[in-house]
């Protein structure tokens, strides 16, 4: 789970490069539930932030792994 946010009062632009290459990303409310999926593309997800805006996500970085 990454969570960012905002501070400055402005607009902005986040870009989050995993190296591990392919990833899922999700977006998920403040209890950690999906709220949609995220488009991420060669392990790089694009975030654009309004004011003040808090963002979570979550990152799946093994894909094909399964959840015990």
């Amino acid at each position: 789970m990454l969570r960012l946010y905002e501070s400055a009062g402005g607009r902005g632009t986040a870009t989050i490069d995993w190296m591990t290459g392919k990833i899922q990303a999700y977006s998920v409310n403040l209890l950690e539930q999906e709220t949609g999926p995220l488009q991420a593309e060669a392990g790089t997800l694009t975030l654009f932030f309004q004011p003040y805006e808090v963002k979570t996500i979550k990152i799946n970085h093994n894909p094909h792994a399964q959840e015990a």
